[in-house]
């Protein structure tokens, strides 16, 4: 340990202070930049106060939601688009809610989806993509739950090298201080803890009144919509856990056996049973008889946080009242287009309302599925008998009550 880590962290010098009030001149001149050239982004950020910081524990640059921290060492490496495009980064880690999405997942791949979703969200909005940033170009449209659920199958020694991470996600103790042992704290840089609930919701009403002020102009990007349909619209159905429920229960997501392990495990020696089995294929039923009309949009909005949650899903749509009316099979990529067109045109029905024909068609072969999820507000007749697969039924108010006893029940309005 060098003499000057045994010492313990020191503050800015009065060289690197100075270094941080001409760092926070260029970042304000990137902000006007970003006003006129990306002006939905910009309009985000500037609810950030910009920090510059001289920190071994930033290194790079962070946010906690309040506010966007530069590291000074790292920022002079940057020239002027490559700044502004990790300012306009961190805006959007804030409107995508990230660190609150994280949940249990491990930090590594977590931040490594996170920062390709980003990426992916700037790329649409016409930013730059800096050499060296994390972009899974052949995983664009995932979610960052999507990307993670796919990193963590991957053996590392296939994913791209040289990936550059432009910020640190969870700033702290954990830092990295300079090769020399310098350890530097800097009292500008303070963190209370990940954003609150009101925080979150502040971010959220932000994005809302950035999307209507941009529609109004006539200038919202064409590829921010589909991102903001994400933030605007969150799911009311935890479709993580309830798939991952509903899957366990129902057996429908193949089986578990050590003749093939899982390798996103080995590299913390845990020695762990793989699965077997295709992609889950499931059959996803929407009610679109006159009673659900008032519905008919979240469960749109629904069926694409599903298919988001769920990695390796493939979806057969079946839109139907007291007949089925058209039958569409999805596989991930085509289900952003589907709900669009969807929400454009609208889905087929709109009569009374009867589910035994979807089940009938479900005994036709060939129909290859594990599950049966079934979108309604439970007013119709439905099989006396459950079916040979599982059933999930998903119902639009707290008030609704399933058609049978059968099936697995959840709630949107719940």
């Amino acid at each position: 340990m060098s003499e000057a880590a045994a010492q313990g962290p020191r503050a800015p010098t009065a060289d690197e202070a100075a270094r941080k009030q001409l760092l926070k001149q260029r970042l304000q001149a990137d902000l006007a930049r970003l006003l006129l050239w990306h002006p939905f982004t910009a309009s985000l950020a500037l609810h950030l106060e910009i920090v510059p910081v001289r920190d071994s524990r930033v290194g790079t640059a962070a946010t906690d939601g309040r506010h966007v921290y530069f590291d000074v060492a790292f920022a002079e490496t940057l020239d002027d688009a490559t700044r502004a495009f990790v300012l306009a980064h961190e805006v959007w880690h804030c409107v995508l809610d990230h660190a609150h999405r994280r949940g249990g997942r491990a930090v590594g791949p977590w931040a490594l989806a996170t920062d390709s979703e980003v990426n992916a969200v700037l790329v649409r909005d016409g930013l730059a993509l800096p050499p060296g940033a994390v972009l899974f170009r052949e995983r664009d449209g995932d979610s960052a739950e999507q990307l993670y659920a796919w990193l963590i199958e991957q053996d590392p020694a296939t994913l791209p090298t040289g990936l550059r991470g432009f910020d640190v996600h969870q700033p702290g103790p954990g830092g990295m201080p300079p090769g020399d042992g310098d350890w530097v704290e800097d009292p500008d840089f303070v963190i209370d803890g990940p954003p609150g609930q009101a925080l979150r919701r502040a971010w959220k009403e932000r994005a809302v009144a950035a999307e209507r002020s941009a529609r109004e102009r006539g200038d919202l990007p064409a590829g921010l919509e589909q991102v903001l349909q994400q933030v605007l619209a969150p799911p009311a159905v935890p479709w993580q856990r309830v798939l991952r429920d509903f899957v366990r229960r129902s057996s429908c997501g193949g089986t578990w056996s050590y003749a093939r392990i899982a390798r996103r495990h080995l590299w913390r020696e845990a020695w762990l049973p793989g699965r077997h089995g295709q992609a889950l294929e499931l059959t996803v039923a929407i009610d679109t008889s006159g009673s659900t009309t008032p519905a008919l949009g979240r469960f749109v909005d629904e069926i694409a946080a599903l298919a988001r949650e769920h990695a390796r899903a493939e979806l057969t749509v079946v839109e139907c009242d007291a007949a089925v009316h058209r039958v569409t099979h999805l596989t991930k990529t085509d289900v952003d287009a589907w709900c669009h067109t969807a929400r454009r045109d609208g889905l087929r029905g709109g009569g009374g309302t009867d589910f035994r024909p979807v089940f009938r068609l479900l005994q036709r072969p060939p129909h290859p599925t594990q599950a049966l999820v079934f979108f309604t507000d439970g007013q119709g007749k439905a099989p006396e008998h459950p079916p040979h697969l599982p059933v999930l039924w998903v119902l639009a108010d707290r008030t609704d009550e399933p058609p049978v006893a059968w099936g697995g029940r959840v709630w949107m309005g719940a």
